[in-house]
């Protein structure tokens, strides 16, 4: 059995808070993040998820571990305290292994235990489908059988043998003061308060030549620049949805559709909202997919087609398009062309430190180039409609060196 507390892990915790915010500068946030409950510290089963798969991948790296690209999360099981009211933890049962993560992050490490080759312990109970696991810390499990618990050997003991594994070690000293801004954001976040679109390194870009001047310095003009679909542009975002969670990939599918349809007049769009228009893709679904467009959804879609799900869902509106193979973002070039070209781009965003966006799909439809006053330097942006904010956003493809996209041709 493995258990192991990692500093490098603090990256992936902070990524967790992101799944509902976006960060600043450390200390931007004040006082008043120390008005962060208890409901804000907890981490849901989604967050849990998106831990298991970046410890995972974090300690692949390291070369110490028997776990591969192939290990992936097959199912999350939530463990209770000794009431079997109240979720403590979760583990993440592994294709090969698995991992306790904490449901509280005010912890000295969420993963709580972990091994790459055993099963859970719990795996020795008579679990059932409806089956509840108490959970007391360091390899101790029970079975909830109402009045009484059974441990792993079948002994019947009374609730009061089983201790909440967290109630020793939670403490707000855990939480780092960059940690807290984000739990604070995150709640600002939820309450439609944007607070992060800073134009800082890291952060949304709104305006690329405040960005330019905060993050490379000195002044900057415009330097050329195609926008073919400014007029045209639509704005669905995940929060204009009820009830369904993940839905870049089809926000991000549904704007171009109706951005076309804005353009070319086309007659089978007309008055169609892309509200209206998600609601009519949302639901191809076909075994060969691996895309975020139903409740509780599974992550990032799969760029291996991506393409197929746009083809599929022009069609329901009759028209056909192509989709190019995947391209790099960086390629300035090659961006500025397929939007002189008029077509979209359907882009597949990865998680970096300089970049916002965490595994997103986003639509990209123009591009800007920008020159510092004092030298030669030029930047080039890409320009969204990111499927998040009703307002364009752009990416520095300078710093992007893991996305790819597919080009929408019409």
């Amino acid at each position: 059995m493995k258990k192991r507390s990692r500093n490098r892990f603090a990256a992936f915790l902070l990524a967790m808070v992101m799944l509902l915010c976006a960060s600043t500068p450390a200390g931007a946030v004040s006082a008043e993040q120390e008005q962060i409950t208890d409901s804000d510290l907890f981490i849901g089963e989604e967050a849990a998820k998106y831990i298991a798969e970046f410890f995972v991948r974090d300690m692949i790296e390291t070369g110490t571990t028997c776990w591969n690209s192939e290990t992936a999360v097959t199912r999350l099981i939530p463990l209770y305290d000794e009431t079997g009211e109240d979720v403590v933890s979760y583990t993440a049962e592994l294709t090969q292994g698995y991992l306790v993560i904490s449901a509280y992050a005010d912890v000295p490490s969420v993963v709580l235990e972990w091994s790459d080759e055993a099963e859970p312990v719990y795996e020795e109970l008579p679990l059932e489908e409806s089956s509840k696991i108490i959970y007391s810390g360091g390899l101790n499990y029970y079975l909830d059988q109402g009045d009484t618990l059974k441990t792993i050997t079948g002994a019947e003991v009374s609730r009061d043998h089983a201790a909440d594994p967290l109630e020793g070690i939670r403490s707000r000293k855990y939480l780092s003061t960059q940690l807290k801004a984000q739990i604070f954001k995150a709640k600002l976040f939820r309450s439609g308060v944007s607070t992060y679109d800073n134009n800082y390194k890291g952060d949304y870009i709104t305006d690329v030549y405040t960005y330019a001047k905060n993050v490379y310095g000195g002044t900057w003009k415009a330097d050329g620049w195609v926008n073919n679909w400014g007029s045209y542009t639509s704005t669905l975002t995940a929060s204009d949805l009820e009830g369904y969670s993940q839905t870049c990939a089809p926000v991000a599918i549904s704007n171009a559709i109706k951005m076309y349809g804005n353009k070319y007049n086309s007659a089978s769009i007309g008055n169609v909202t892309a509200k209206n228009i998600f609601g009519v893709i949302k639901d191809l679904r076909d075994s060969n997919y691996n895309l975020p467009y139903w409740n509780n959804g599974v992550g990032m879609s799969d760029t291996n087609v991506i393409g197929d799900y746009a083809k599929d869902a022009f069609a329901k509106y009759g028209k056909t398009i192509t989709v190019s193979d995947f391209k790099n973002i960086t390629a300035a070039n090659a961006i500025s062309t397929c939007s002189a070209g008029n077509k979209l781009m359907l882009i597949c965003l990865y998680r970096s430190d300089d970049l916002r966006y965490d595994y997103h799909a986003a639509l990209g439809y123009a591009y800007n180039r920008i020159k510092s006053t004092n030298q030669s330097t030029t930047k080039s942006f890409v320009k969204l409609s990111d499927g998040l904010s009703k307002g364009p956003r752009y990416l520095d493809i300078s710093l992007i060196s893991l996305s790819q996209y597919v080009e929408i041709i019409f």
